[in-house]
């Protein structure tokens, strides 16, 4: 078996294998470019993401700045900032030009590449106040793209690079880039999101004097604590489940139709509905993480000519979750969660499977990139509070289940991969 070195679980060797040349073929392709009008250009190579920019008229100098931070990490008089493509990664740049009394925004790069393990393209969101452009690196196997907002599709291509009405400040909206593959002979979907919206820091807050290593302040409320809540749940109200005696789905064999309690509900924030939840808690002041993981009890019906009886309860362990805390310096967290927990009436084989990595920063940026099964539901929402008492709620995704009997491993349902960044 191969211990995937991002997830740190047993992966098959042909699925990691694959999923490893694909990702080395995606990066060895002919570089990808995207370009907004005149103003912001982000090119994607084998080892890195590149910045250019035009020369601005009256210009004494170029800034970039890291949006999570306010570090201003260089300032020079070349029109071009590399920045290096090594997964898993992901950066937020803001682009100025220094006027010598004043400062001038030129545009904002969203960029993430995954882990050597993973099928998903690198790519970058370049937003300025003329329109957004989306580039990624090729990945084999996707003949299209779909790209998508709030669950309407925008546009359908078959290019790497696609322009977006949106503009930098516009909004605040999520873009999601989709496209369906095989990683080791399984359907698998891959979803890569950016969340636009208007820069953290101003042209006012940069000003002409900042130099590099400078960090940028900004009068903009402080997140006092983050909250990232993952949950899987099964949106019906029972669901059946094969219960044949085989070892290799639920425990029965005696003729009987025995269904099982789903969740009960559609989406939602913090409903308390829920197979299992997994939660990790950012706190900035001081610099710990906390972590909490719950399952909810199971209970069988046995379907009668008089309805679904009550037959038994059962909860399943939570040994198959780890919630693993891996680093908060109060400015940048890291947190890893693996995941395998079933039905505890049914086989092992059916256990609902995900990995995600949460790279979690105090601005409300984050990088999340994971893979999960088939079924059921999975969401992740990110809530931030503020220093003013108030609480600020995002979703981060919602991926919805095919088919119920997805839970069932024989059956041939997409599973995910996915990458958000904001």
């Amino acid at each position: 078996m191969f211990i995937d070195p991002a997830f740190g679980r047993p992966r098959g060797i042909a699925f990691s294998a694959l999923a490893a040349l694909a990702l080395v073929g995606a990066l060895t392709a002919t570089p990808a470019t995207a370009a907004v009008g005149d103003d912001l250009t982000a090119t994607i190579s084998a080892t890195e993401i590149t910045l250019t920019w035009p020369d601005v008229e009256g210009a004494e100098a170029y800034l970039v700045v890291d949006e999570r931070s306010g570090e201003v990490l260089w300032r020079g008089t070349a029109n071009r900032y590399p920045t290096p493509l090594v997964g898993p990664t992901s950066r937020a740049l803001l682009v100025f030009a220094d006027l010598g009394n004043a400062a001038e925004f030129l545009g904002k790069a969203l960029t993430m590449a995954p882990d050597s393990s993973s099928a998903l393209p690198a790519a970058a969101a370049v937003s300025t106040r003329t329109g957004t452009d989306l580039v990624w690196t090729s990945v084999p196997g996707v003949d299209s793209w779909t790209v998508s907002t709030g669950g309407t599709d925008l546009v359908s291509t078959t290019t790497t690079s696609v322009s977006i009405p949106l503009t930098a400040g516009e909004r605040e909206e999520t873009v999601e880039l989709g496209g369906l593959t095989l990683v080791g002979g399984e359907a698998t979907r891959l979803a890569s999101g950016f969340v636009l919206s208007e820069p953290q820091f101003t042209a006012a807050d940069v000003g002409a004097e900042s130099a590099e290593g400078d960090v940028v302040a900004a009068s903009v409320p402080v997140i006092q604590s983050t909250r990232f809540s993952y949950e899987a749940y099964i949106p019906d109200q029972y669901v059946n489940a094969p219960d044949t005696g085989s070892p290799f789905d639920c425990e029965s064999g005696d003729g009987s139709d025995y269904w099982y309690t789903g969740d009960n509900r559609s989406f939602a924030f913090d409903s308390g509905q829920y197979r299992t939840q997994a939660v990790a808690d950012y706190y900035w002041y001081p610099a710990v993480t906390g972590t909490q993981k719950h399952v909810s009890p199971t209970n069988r019906y046995k379907q009668t000519s008089n309805g679904k009886v009550y037959d038994s309860t059962r909860t399943a362990s939570s040994a198959g979750l780890v919630i693993n805390a891996v680093s908060n310096n109060g400015r940048d967290a890291l947190t890893q969660i693996n995941h395998s927990i079933g039905n505890p009436y049914c086989s092992a084989m059916n256990n609902i499977d995900y990995d995600v990595r949460e790279e979690v920063h105090s601005n409300g940026g984050y990088y999340v990139l994971g893979r999960h099964d088939r079924m059921p539901n999975h969401q992740l929402v990110q809530f931030d509070n503020m220093n003013d008492g108030s609480k600020v709620s995002r979703l981060i995704f919602h991926h919805e289940l095919t088919d119920p009997k997805c839970l069932n491993w024989i059956y041939p349902c997409a599973q995910w991969q996915y990458e958000y960044t904001r």
